[in-house]
Parts: structure tokens; sequence; C-alpha cells
């Protein structure tokens, strides 16, 4: 029993020294450096991890920490508390309904505003849980333990919340620069109304967004979703102001329309989403190698797109940072080495999306035809495709280990599977991709210099 205790006291020592360490004024070698020199936090903000945080800021070389009220204005950066609680409930009980082990649980939520009331960036929810064994017979000494498993947790949400502040130096060249970063679009369709949607809600302010689009109900719609975004009817000098340069028209008019433009934005960093056109076409056609070529999907329109980005010698780390940077509210993106790979990157996910529709579809119409309802059947397909995505993406087994674990054989998958290998399903999906890589080859060709 002695030597328990004495186990127990030395792991409580154990679990209490980061707090004792932080309570102290303790600062780990090489604090997280942030991009900015003032936040403020308010003086009322007195939760468990609003405490932890506070303290951990305080350490924070050349950070100057404002809490009274009227400094709000002062700051650069003022962070806004959601929501800082703890909680616990019983996760496990013995045969008598007695609690044997609790589950301890801390919630941190906050938001990141501009001195101009801005948001930057999305809104943060963050929690911690610890589990605990628990008996009657020793409250007082689990109360103790509780304790220190709860300031333990609120150290470390502090401590991520410190990181992801540091973290926000990636998007220092949007948001945090003297001169805000300024965008022109060319093209006001679709996948321009994305990126600009995602711009929008991690704080650029919209009249730092110049869009061309000939097309009148277009720009009435775009003016319409965005309040004060700058429209133009054509290319003119304004465009001269833009630091970066999205082109989102059809490949076919990309040239005629560059040639326009070229005159009043050769400074700035471009980034293509007009499938086919090659950077060097664009390059010669602008006076430019700042050039990157995007290949995005349409579930950008969600934020659940993915992006394949190919960038010329030209364009530095930071210019690719800055990309990422204006793509990261349309989902994912991956830079490839080649500029060949975006035909590749084209027939995978450019086209990608309209072949899960197209088996979607057919999923849909045979389900009907099997006796199910309209509803019931889209219901079940549309559940049945966002599932397995999120199976194969949380699984560290290949989609083909996936599958044959559901496919027994003389079952009724392995009937299913085995009518689309016999009309041979995975030869028609291959020449198919390899249809579109080639189309989008020929498009270069085609519309390029």
């Amino acid at each position: 029993m002695q030597n328990r205790r004495v186990f127990a006291a030395q792991a409580a020592l154990i679990i209490a020294a980061p707090t004792l360490l932080a309570a102290c004024g303790f600062a780990l070698k090489g604090s997280e450096q942030l991009p900015f020199t003032s936040l403020f936090l308010e003086q009322s903000a007195s939760g468990p991890t609003a405490t932890a945080l506070r303290r951990q800021l305080q350490g924070v070389p050349g950070l100057v920490l404002l809490e009274l009220p009227a400094q709000r204005a002062q700051a650069q950066v003022v962070l806004q508390i959601d929501r800082d609680e703890q909680s616990k409930r019983s996760i496990g009980a013995n045969a008598f309904g007695l609690t044997r082990e609790l589950q301890l649980s801390s919630y941190f939520a906050y938001h990141l505003l501009a001195a101009d009331g801005r948001e930057l960036g999305q809104p943060v929810e963050l929690e911690q849980r610890r589990d605990i064994n628990y008996n009657e017979a020793i409250v007082l000494s689990k109360e103790g333990e509780e304790e220190m498993l709860y300031r333990d947790m609120a150290e470390d949400l502090a401590g991520q919340v410190l990181r992801r502040l540091a973290a926000t130096r990636e998007g220092h060249a949007l948001f945090f620069k003297e001169s805000i970063m300024q965008f022109a679009f060319i093209g006001g369709g679709n996948m321009a109304s994305a990126i600009i949607a995602g711009l929008v809600k991690n704080g650029l302010p919209s009249n730092q967004i110049q869009v061309v689009e000939p097309y009148a109900p277009q720009r009435e719609k775009l003016a319409q979703d965005f309040a004060g975004i700058v429209l133009h009817t054509a290319p003119n000098p304004a465009l001269g102001k833009a630091d970066m340069v999205v082109w989102a028209v059809k490949p076919q008019v990309l040239k005629e329309v560059a040639a326009q433009s070229a005159a009043f934005v050769q400074q700035a960093l471009h980034l293509s989403v007009a499938a086919g056109i090659t950077a060097a076409s664009l390059s010669a056609w602008l006076g430019s190698s700042r050039i990157v070529r995007a290949m995005p999907n349409t579930p950008a329109l969600v934020g659940q797109g993915i992006t394949g980005l190919f960038a010329l010698p030209a364009v530095s780390a930071s210019d690719k940072t800055q990309i990422e940077q204006a793509l990261a509210a349309t989902g994912q993106t991956v830079w490839v080495k080649q500029e060949g790979d975006l035909d590749a990157v084209t027939a995978v996910s450019g086209s990608g999306p309209a072949y899960v529709f197209y088996f979607m579809e057919a999923m849909m119409a045979a389900g009907e035809k099997l006796g199910l309802s309209a509803a019931a059947a889209k219901q079940l397909t549309l559940a049945t495709f966002a599932g397995a995505t999120h199976l194969a993406a949380a699984s560290p087994e290949s989609p083909a280990t996936l599958r044959e674990r559901v496919t027994s054989k003389g079952g009724t998958t392995y009937a299913a599977l085995s009518t689309m290998q016999e009309a041979n399903l995975a030869g028609i999906i291959d020449a198919a991709m390899h249809k579109a890589a080639a189309r989008a080859a020929e498009l270069g060709q085609e519309f390029g210099a």
C-alpha cells in the first residue's frame, strides 16, 4: 500500500511538472515567434485554458499583451474566446453500477480578428481528454489527480493555441503586412468565385479584389455575393495594383485576354486555372516568368477540392506560400515537379468528379429499377460514396485490400464485381482517363503559343 502511495505521488509530480514550470514563468528554449507584436486578450477571460494561455503569451519575446477594454483598438490581433470549459463523465462502471472510470474533457474555442474587425482564418475548436480510474474510497486523492489532469490539459491546449498563432506567419503576406495583398481575377465564373469566397472568408477585404468579367449577369452575381468587390468589363490600368492575378477564363480566349492585360500585370504573380495552356505560353503572352499553373476540381466550390500545381523556376518559395494561402479554403493542394504531370492530374482529379457523378447516376437508376424510391436510392448512393471515401482515407490499407475484405466468394458483392470485371470496367476507366489526359495536352497545343 505504501509503495502504491509513493508511486501515485511520483506520477502526480510527473503530470504536474509542465504546469509547475509554466506557473513559475519558465519558458521553453525556442519560444514561439509570432507574426505580430501586439495581441488583445480580454482581462475578464479567466477560464482554465485562458489563464494558461495568458501566462504563456506573457513569455513570448517581443509580444505586447493588451487586456484592458480600452486597449482593444491598439492591438494588431484580437483573440476572441468563444468557449473555455471543463467537464467529466462516467465511461465505466462495475457490476453494481458504481462508476469505476471517468473521462475528463477540456474545451477551448476561439477566433482571431484583425484590428479592423476582419476575421483572420476560421474559428478554431480544440479539445483534450483524459481517462482516470475512480474509487469512492479515496475521493480526495482522486480529486487531486483530476485537478492536476485538468491543469495539464489547459496547459496543453494553451500550447496548441500558441503554435497555431505562430503558424499564422504563413498567412503573413496576405493579412499582416502593412499593405494588404491585392488580387485580380480575369474571369469571374465558378472557380474564380470559389477562390474569392475563400479569400474573403479568411479575412481579405473584398475591396482588395478586382474582377474582369464581361458578362453582365455574372458581374451582378459577384456584386451580390461579395459586397465591395471591384468589377471591370475589360482589362484596364487598375489591374496594375494587383499582387496576384488569377486567370480563370476558358483556354480558347486566354491568349486574347492576356494580350489585352499584359501591359498592366507584368509585375504580378500569376495563377492560371485554364486547362491545357502551358506555363511557357502564358509566360510568352505576359512577359513574366512568375507563372503557376493550377488544375482544380469542382468540389472546390464547397471547400472539398484538390488542386494540382506546377510552378516555373522563377516562382519563389514565398510565391508558392501565397498561392497555397489563396487556395486554402477551396481544399487541398499538391505540387507536381513536371508540367506534363498536370495532364495526369486533369485525368484523375480535374475530370474525376464527373466520373463519380456518372457512377452515382448509374447506381441510383439501378436502385430504382430494383424497387427503391428515387429518394431512397439517392440517399443510399450518396451515403455509400461518402462512407467509402472516409474509410479509404482513414485506413492504412489499400482500396484493393478494403475491397477484398467485403468480397466473399460466392456472395452478393462477388457477383456484382464479377460482372464489372467481365465487362472490363477497369480497362474502360483506364482508357477514359488516358483520353482525358491526351485531350488536356491537345488543348495546350491547340490554344497555346
